[in-house]
């Protein structure tokens, strides 16, 4: 779905549950994003300091480093090297429809139920890294 001719974003996704990882992995490939996966916090972060990628979707609930630990280990690396990356945090436990905060709170200033289709996550990705190379003066 990403224009022709634009940027490919880097998506990591983070999550314990392999058929859901696989889910948004594929649906975001379609998208035309680069997709790397991490079944948990640690492995994450990890990722995200080989890889920095441009998005995080990060689950709540994880063994090992939860998603808020991940989020904020994250948020603070990358501040410390000079990046920006969209950090999105999704769970079960949000009912409510996707929504954005001014500030970070659990990690991350994006909350996504888990339960939001994936063509709509990949919609929402979209948006949000499209916004980021807005900022970022490459759109």
């Amino acid at each position: 779905m990403q224009g022709e001719g634009s940027k490919v974003g880097k998506v990591l996704v983070i999550d314990d549950e392999l058929f859901f990882r696989e889910m948004i992995k594929d649906t975001l490939i379609e998208g035309g994003f680069d997709v790397v996966t991490a079944e948990d916090g640690e492995e994450g972060v990890a990722k995200y300091k080989e890889l920095l990628p441009d998005v995080v979707i990060s689950d709540l609930i994880m063994p090992k480093k939860g998603g808020v630990s991940t989020c904020t280990d994250i948020s603070a690396y990358a501040k410390e090297v000079g990046e920006d990356p969209v950090i999105v945090l999704l769970t079960s436990m949000f009912k409510e429809d996707a929504h954005e905060h001014d500030s970070p709170e659990m990690g991350s200033t994006i909350h996504m139920p888990k339960k939001t289709k994936p063509i709509d996550i990949l919609i929402m990705i979209e948006q949000l890294y499209n916004r980021k190379l807005s900022r970022e003066g490459v759109l």
